[in-house]
């Protein structure tokens, strides 16, 4: 835990052989790239305030924990596992990235994953969520095009404060929890500029709000 916190350090690669990293441990770090070749168990806030973070090479990890990347303005080049099954809370909170792609494999993405990443443009997740947390991707207001397939059960305020979208693409709503609760899209853009999203309900059971 924290056994590199702060340190002064350009690249760091985390060859195969390595197995468990601790929470926070390279957490402030001033290194610009990141290379991990195996899939180690990772704590909490590993990478997290890593603000000269550029790129990340994360492509075996098919976990992203809690807080991973928190903080890591400059990351704009991520390269994720082509077999990503979750990606944690907060794990991207405030990253530069500008579009992300998903693979099928994904299932569960957590609260504020993507949470004020103000650079972010596009997301596009190819396969079917199990999961969509809260506020997910809460003030990316830079945020233009989304694209999901379905999801089984999507948390409060999942794009609030993206007033920049323009077009959301979803495959299946039907099975896509809108309780009357759920602000999946509050705070669309109220603006001359449209705005299309395109849905292909399917069969659903009982009332379902989808605007107010």
């Amino acid at each position: 835990t924290e056994s590199f916190r702060g340190v002064k350090v350009s690249s760091i690669t985390l060859p195969d052989t390595v197995e468990k990293v601790g929470d926070r441990a390279f957490s402030g770090c001033t290194l610009k790239t990141l290379r991990i070749d195996g899939n180690p168990s990772l704590g909490v806030a590993v990478f997290m305030s890593c603000m000269s973070l550029e790129s990340a090479d994360v492509q075996f990890v098919t976990a992203i924990p809690d807080s991973m990347f928190s903080g890591c303005s400059s990351l704009a080049d991520v390269q994720m596992s082509g077999s990503i099954v979750s990606v944690g809370q907060e794990s991207f909170r405030g990253a530069g990235v500008k579009a992300l792609v998903f693979p099928g494999t994904l299932k569960a993405v957590g609260n504020n994953a993507f949470s004020e990443c103000t650079a972010l443009e596009h997301v596009a997740f190819t396969g079917d969520l199990d999961s969509m947390g809260d506020n997910a991707f809460s003030d990316c207001t830079a945020l233009k095009k989304v694209e999901i397939q379905s999801v089984g059960s999507a948390g409060v305020d999942v794009f609030i404060g993206c007033g920049a979208v323009e077009r959301v693409y979803t495959k299946d709503v039907g099975s896509f929890s809108f309780p009357s609760a759920t602000r999946v899209y509050h705070d669309l853009p109220e603006s001359s500029a449209d705005v299309l999203i395109r849905y292909d309900f399917g069969d659903l059971d009982g009332s379902c709000v989808l605007f107010r």
